[in-house]
């Protein structure tokens, strides 16, 4: 099509009056080289903000649409030369694209406009005496014309061209190793696998799951018939803030490619809407598994063309990524379904992991489990470029510091585990001795808290918590302060307080333990305490990287939020450290809990990190997966000592290339933190020793073994539905009584309870003369408020809202009672309730 031609098809052909001549074509300057422009290009404003949409969308559509094209890139290249790089709205390599397009395209128009029997670009001649520049310059810049025509006509080349500035590509360069792991699992997906990838914490495997998302969005749209919708990505993470966080990379670093996002914190959308409208979906694992359970017939396996699961060492036992992979196991084996059917699964982890075994052949069932669970058959590493991944992923020193504990004769210490066994004697617990301020001293009380719940001594309840917040007291004290100890306790009791208002004579019980025992302890408020040998530790450790580093920046992982809090109060008293330290906080969000954290604030944390306005994070486990927090000198286990998977990537952190960067856990000189911490190390040997052992199998070997586990964990599958749907076929949910569980008031029948959009709820009003609303300082969407028991403050839940504006209440499953024929039953989760849960809608409210 000639240049008349292409504008007439657009409308505009009262614009191309100069078309038939060549030689009266105006020039326009771009960088240091004139660039011809047709004369019906119509100038567009730089600032459009439609315009960088019409670069690549114009042209996908229709290339009728080439002068507008054309106009747009002349405009680039005019303002390039007179805006500075933060005016222009595009990048240098989004200029540099628009520019080189613009010059393909006006050079083979004018061309075929001035000889039309040519085919090539070789053969375009002078125009007025100037050869069409081979390059050109855009800033600094310089921009080379790229020459795919070879023989081809000159139809096929701009339809090529346009083809190509539609096409949907991966904006980063890979390095040799990530480019190693893409080519792995595209031989896995031409091999019929999937694939897990295993490599390190910051090298960058959302870049290489990224490129391979786009690999896989190209050949879906090219597979698609002419109007019928190619298949989605599903892009599958653990936590709320990790689906924005991965959201806005693959956003950005795939050219073309829309991108949803969804999670249980909104109502706005849903995840059929977010199918239906885009390329990459990323969501938590909740959404998906509720759309499955739900089977509602927009969502489908056979609808994705990959599944993606990000941290997937998650997928075992009962985690939400396991609820994914029985949905597709179970399509898997279906007698009328078809693996060809099923999306691809593509994993994505630092490290397996051990679960819970400790000898070779374990650990490389365990591993094999894992393959199962995710149906992947090949575990993808870096082999061939292992000296690049090492220049490129940090390998701190790592040092295991064990310190005495705090003395035992301490006057704290003394008077609260002196109280602790005077409760103790008066309440019948715990008659065999056990040592305050432990974890074992917490579950043993707990178990006698379920006995006691099961039969209803309310009293005896309420010793059994002023115990649990005595202990967890005296476990602040011996990693941190008095004075934190104290304020921890004094929260705790006004915390108590507070919910009890109502209850006479739970509120009688609390002032009489907190005149007789909390304020004997603030007595010891001014009397001298021995120092904490943790502290001190931990003081020398960064007074140290800050001598090595006046520019030091680093993260201190602590057990709860209550440690963050009291870390940073410690920080700030420090004459010495807060010298040198300005800390913060970075703690997750979830229930309605003091010390919690908004997704912007955390945001906000990270960004002050980043920029240097704070210079140590105090953080607990959320900082450990996932999140994307700046690199740092050091990085700290105080106390806070988990799994070989949480040591991996908290050791991950700790990523400065400059010069060496340190992980060092503190941990208590003969405790259980200091045995463990030492087993993680013999673990994470075990775990390289069978992820390589497994790696070296034979593939027909090793997918005869993933079979038969597949087959196993689908029988135990079939067998826990059977006994569950013969167990409730015997209970009506009318003879179901629920009663709180801490005061045992009945609260409403089973058959009063419906399950709307997964949330247990109560309609009618018949629970809102027995409940306390207390509305939330920081509501989520959806969610107005906590609910309690009007009689003894006990937490029943949340008020939820729904999408037609009704507000009922939804009742936590863990907070009752179940009583059939009277007697009482303790169910964590709805899912196992002995009866029927009767499903509704929202019109049922």
């Amino acid at each position: 099509a000639s240049v008349q031609e292409v504008a007439t098809a657009t409308g505009h052909d009262e614009t191309t009056s100069n078309v038939a001549g060549a030689s009266t074509l105006p020039m326009r300057t771009g960088g240091s080289n004139e660039l011809p422009v047709t004369a019906n290009s119509r100038m567009l404003p730089f600032d459009d903000p439609s315009a960088s949409e019409l670069m690549t969308a114009s042209l996908e559509r229709d290339l009728s649409t080439a002068p507008y094209v054309l106009a747009k890139a002349d405009d680039i290249a005019a303002t390039r030369s007179t805006k500075t790089d933060d005016d222009v709205a595009y990048h240098t390599e989004d200029a540099v694209t628009a520019l080189s397009t613009r010059h393909e395209l006006s050079s083979r128009l004018l061309a075929m406009e001035h000889n039309p029997s040519l085919t090539c670009m070789t053969e375009i001649p002078s125009l007025d005496g100037d050869v069409l520049p081979t390059s050109f310059s855009v800033g600094t810049d310089e921009v080379s014309v790229r020459d795919p025509l070879g023989t081809k006509s000159e139809e096929v080349a701009i339809a090529s061209i346009a083809e190509d500035l539609a096409q949907v590509s991966i904006k980063e360069t890979l390095r040799p190793y990530q480019k190693e792991l893409v080519d792995k699992i595209d031989r896995a997906e031409a091999n019929g696998h999937n694939a897990v990838v295993c490599a390190p914490t910051g090298s960058g495997k959302t870049l290489v799951a990224a490129s391979h998302c786009s690999d896989v969005i190209r050949k879906a749209k090219a597979a698609a018939s002419d109007g019928e919708r190619h298949k989605c990505i599903y892009f599958v993470v653990p936590t709320v803030h990790l689906v924005e966080q991965q959201g806005n990379y693959i956003r950005e670093n795939i050219i073309n490619c829309t991108v949803g996002q969804i999670s249980g914190d909104q109502t706005d959308t849903t995840l059929c809407e977010q199918t239906a409208t885009n390329d990459v979906v990323v969501m938590t694992p909740a959404i998906l598994v509720n759309a499955l359970k739900e089977k509602d017939p927009q969502v489908k396996l056979s609808d994705i063309s990959l599944l993606v699961l990000d941290e997937c060492h998650h997928t075992d036992k009962e985690h939400l990524y396991m609820h994914v992979m029985n949905f597709y196991l179970k399509q898997k084996f279906e007698a009328t379904g078809s693996k060809d059917s099923l999306p691809r699964v593509l994993g994505m982890t630092a490290t397996l992991g051990m679960g819970s075994v400790s000898s070779p052949k374990d650990a490389i069932d365990h591993v094999k489990t894992l393959c199962a669970n995710l149906d992947a058959s090949e575990l993808v590493t870096v082999t061939e470029h292992c000296r690049e991944l090492y220049q490129y992923v940090a390998h701190p020193d790592t040092e295991l510091k064990s310190v005495s504990k705090r003395m035992i004769k301490d006057p704290f210490y003394q008077r609260a585990a002196k109280m602790m066994t005077e409760i103790q004697r008066k309440s019948h617990l715990l008659e065999k001795p056990y040592e305050h301020g432990t974890q074992e001293y917490e579950t043993v009380i707990n178990q006698h808290r379920v006995a006691l719940e099961m039969a209803g001594d309310h009293e005896a309840l309420f010793y059994v918590n002023v115990l649990i917040c005595y202990n967890r007291a005296l476990q602040v004290y011996q990693d941190m302060r008095k004075e934190e100890a104290l304020d921890f306790l004094f929260r705790k009791f006004s915390e108590v307080a507070t919910e009890a208002e109502g209850n006479s004579k739970l509120v009688k019980m609390i002032r009489n333990e907190r005149e007789n025992n909390v304020d004997r302890l603030q007595e010891l408020q001014e009397v001298h305490s021995f120092p904490n040998p943790k502290l001190e530790a931990l003081k020398c450790l960064l007074l140290d990287e800050f001598k090595r580093c006046n520019k030091a920046k680093g993260i201190i992982f602590m057990k709860t939020r209550e440690f963050t809090s009291a870390l940073v109060k410690w920080c700030n008293q420090d004459s010495e450290l807060s010298q040198y330290f300005t800390p913060s906080r970075l703690v997750g969000g979830g229930s309605e809990t003091r010390g919690q954290m908004t997704k912007a604030e955390q945001l906000q944390a990270i960004r002050s990190f980043d920029e240097g306005d704070c210079n140590l994070l105090v953080a607990t486990t959320i900082g450990e997966e996932g999140l994307d927090i700046p690199e740092c000198n050091f990085v700290i286990r105080y106390e806070t000592v988990t799994s070989e998977i949480g040591e991996v990537q908290a050791r991950g952190r700790a990523r400065v290339r400059v010069r060496s960067s340190r992980f060092v856990e503190i941990v208590t000189l003969g405790s259980a933190n200091e045995a463990h911490a030492k087993a993680n190390k013999y673990r994470q040997k075990l775990m390289t020793e069978a992820s390589n052992a497994v790696r070296c199998l034979p593939q027909a070997e090793l997918l005869n073994e993933m079979q038969k586990r597949q087959l196993e964990r689908l029988h135990k599958l079939d067998k826990q539905t059977q006994r569950l749907q013969a167990k409730r076929l015997g209970v009506r949910a009318s003879i179901v009584q629920l009663k709180c569980k801490q005061c045992g008031i009945d609260v409403c029948k089973g058959s009063d309870v419906l399950v709307v959009d997964n949330f247990y709820v109560v309609a009618g009003g018949s629970v809102d003369a027995k409940i306390n609303v207390k509305e939330s300082p920081n509501p989520k969407i959806g969610r107005v408020g906590k609910i309690y028991c009007k009689n003894c403050s006990r937490d029943w839940g949340i008020m939820k809202q729904f999408a037609n504006g009704i507000i009922v209440p939804s009742l936590k499953c863990e907070s009752f009672l179940f009583c059939i024929s009277r007697k009482p039953t303790v169910i964590k989760k709805w899912m196992n309730v002995p009866f029927e849960v009767q499903k509704g809608s929202e019109d049922d409210l």
